[in-house]
């Protein structure tokens, strides 16, 4: 959706990296809590944890990042580790706040881009309201 301006401007203010779904072919728009949302029209966002950590290389990230999806994610075993740093999510809520403080200030309703499956859901909606 056209909410790049919001991560954008959200990402400088909490010196974070933002970058579109590496891997999109995985169905994350489709397997997310936010398809509930996607599936009538209206734009969701998903903020994740990257690849890059202050003390850890980006292999150790991945090789985590795969023995979660493999043996953890969605299962019994789904739980907290000592290994996390959760340091980080003061500035994945700021980063929050702000796209959605950015987001009802404005004048302008996030919608898609041309060409996504959604879009002429939320421009039927924007009609029948008018906007």
């Amino acid at each position: 959706w056209n909410g790049s301006i919001y991560f954008t401007s959200a990402g400088r203010h909490t010196k974070k990296s933002v970058i579109g779904d590496p891997r999109p072919e995985a169905g994350i728009a489709y397997r997310g809590d936010h398809f509930s949302f996607n599936r009538v029209g209206i734009p969701a966002l998903v903020i994740k944890s990257g690849t890059k950590y202050i003390d850890r290389d980006e292999q150790w990230v991945k090789e985590n990042a795969s023995d979660y999806s493999k043996n953890r994610y969605h299962k019994i075993s789904d739980e907290y580790l000592d290994i996390y740093d959760l340091s980080g999510v003061v500035d994945i809520l700021e980063a929050m706040y702000l796209i959605g403080r950015d987001v009802a200030n404005s004048e302008k309703f996030p919608n898609w881009y041309e060409g996504k499956e959604f879009k002429y859901l939320r421009d039927a909606h924007m009609e029948e309201i008018g906007r």
